[in-house]
């Protein structure tokens, strides 16, 4: 079963695609910034669309929302609203798999207060990566605590199939979110 782990943000999304305790693909969704949220959302929602449908995902894990500022906690809560929403039409209504950043963190033996420098500095010591991009590296974690959870987890397939992979891949592809303007 195809798995795909999303870190969700509404300026930079990280995932992370899975099948039977191999890391398949990495990326991020990035819509422009001169996008309002609802133009964000509608973005981030339908390349998740996009990703589900093409790479036949079965199973969706998102990582919870972490209250912190209200502004960001709001964005969120529309973004995993929009996200759950649209995964429930596509796979008739098939539950979604949540993980709280501090405790899938301590699953795959990072702190569960690390900071994100932290977090990708553990992951590139203990899995002989190159991680720069924290939205990926936080949607890795989410993979790797989902395989413990499952017992699926064996590190030489997750070494394996990153030692393949870019752990550094550009955003996915931006055509049609461009803010539009009129007069």
């Amino acid at each position: 079963m195809k798995t795909l782990a999303l870190d969700p943000s509404t300026s930079e999304t990280g995932y992370c695609i899975s099948e039977d305790g191999y890391i398949l693909k990495l990326g991020t969704i990035k819509p422009a910034s001169s996008l309002d949220l609802i133009e964000k959302l509608i973005y981030i929602k339908e390349e998740m669309v996009r990703i589900v449908l093409d790479e036949h995902i079965d199973d969706l894990i998102l990582e919870d929302i972490y209250l912190k500022f209200f502004t960001s906690y709001s964005a969120l809560a529309k973004l995993q609203g929009a996200l759950i929403t649209k995964w429930w039409e596509i796979r008739f209504s098939k539950p979604v798999l949540y993980g709280k950043a501090n405790e899938m963190r301590r699953i795959v033996g990072i702190k569960g207060n690390a900071k994100k420098a932290e977090i990708m500095r553990e992951l590139n010591k203990n899995l002989g990566t190159h991680f720069t991009n924290d939205n990926i590296a936080d949607a890795v974690v989410l993979t790797l605590a989902y395989f413990k959870i499952i017992k699926t987890f064996d590190i030489t397939k997750v070494k394996d199939s990153l030692s393949k992979l870019d752990t550094n891949p550009q955003k996915a592809k931006k055509n049609g979110n461009k803010k539009s303007k009129t007069k």
